[in-house]
């Protein structure tokens, strides 16, 4: 199904696509990379990407791999390209600590072929381990979501979805024995029931490469914009979330 403008005979080239206030006074981060202030190059090098939230999680380039910014990639807007072992992370602690649920939205697509079976987009957790939430990208064409890296819960996705931007939406309340929700462009995936819950403390939170034993995987992700929320929306607000997402970069809403 095709999203329409919300006002017949509504110009879209002037139309200012805003998150809903709804959704701001649950932010726990939001990263925008066509937020030309937030994304802060040094020397053509990527070296911090700022938290718009007003929590100032800010994440910084890790040693030397450093993301790529891609100029007028989507919609012709600016993304942030991590492959090539690239990765960012926050200096201090993220901490989910008193809240009740965790949503997340993200537009993604993946730029290159992953080396693992499953590799995180964004974790939170130690440089060896995911212990908390964990979007990941698998080798056999597959969306997952893991909790604490020992429970994974995977939905089959469309074909050939790694290779095109999509907006993810996901809705995790917290707690053993509730339901995840995964949404693509607007349409529910799938839902599961979770075995065990995430870690909510304080732990590192991270986009790109990690280090699985001995060796360093990259989920070679591309990522446009990232919005976390302390609360699941209504099914209202998700959906203007959805479509402040479809319009500002472009995409189409199912």
């Amino acid at each position: 199904m095709c999203i329409l403008p919300p006002f017949i005979g509504f110009n879209t080239s002037t139309y200012n696509p805003q998150l809903p206030e709804e959704a701001k006074s649950s932010l726990e981060l939001w990263l925008d990379s066509s937020n030309t202030n937030s994304v802060i190059l040094t020397n053509d090098n990527l070296t911090q990407w700022s938290d718009l939230s007003g929590n100032n999680q800010h994440l910084y380039t890790q040693s030397s791999y450093y993301p790529q910014k891609l100029s007028g990639e989507l919609n012709g807007k600016d993304v942030i390209n991590f492959s090539s072992n690239a990765s960012m992370r926050t200096n201090s602690n993220f901490s989910l600590s008193g809240v009740n649920a965790v949503a997340v939205f993200m537009v993604h697509k993946r730029y290159a072929t992953i080396n693992k079976a499953y590799e995180a987009i964004f974790s939170m957790g130690t440089e060896t381990s995911h212990t908390g939430y964990a979007p990941c990208v698998l080798n056999t064409n597959t969306f997952a979501i893991a909790h604490s890296w020992g429970n994974i819960m995977e939905y089959t996705t469309e074909s050939g979805y790694l290779n095109n931007w999509h907006i993810f939406s996901m809705l995790h309340p917290l707690g053993e024995s509730t339901n995840d929700s995964l949404f693509l462009d607007g349409a529910i995936i799938s839902t599961a029931v979770n075995t065990a819950d995430i870690n909510i403390g304080a732990n590192t939170f991270k986009i790109g490469r990690w280090l699985d034993g001995t060796t360093y995987a990259t989920s070679g992700s591309g990522l446009a914009e990232l919005i976390i929320l302390n609360s699941i929306p209504t099914a209202t607000i998700r959906a203007q979330i959805e479509k402040y997402l479809a319009y500002k970069w472009g995409l189409t809403l199912k």
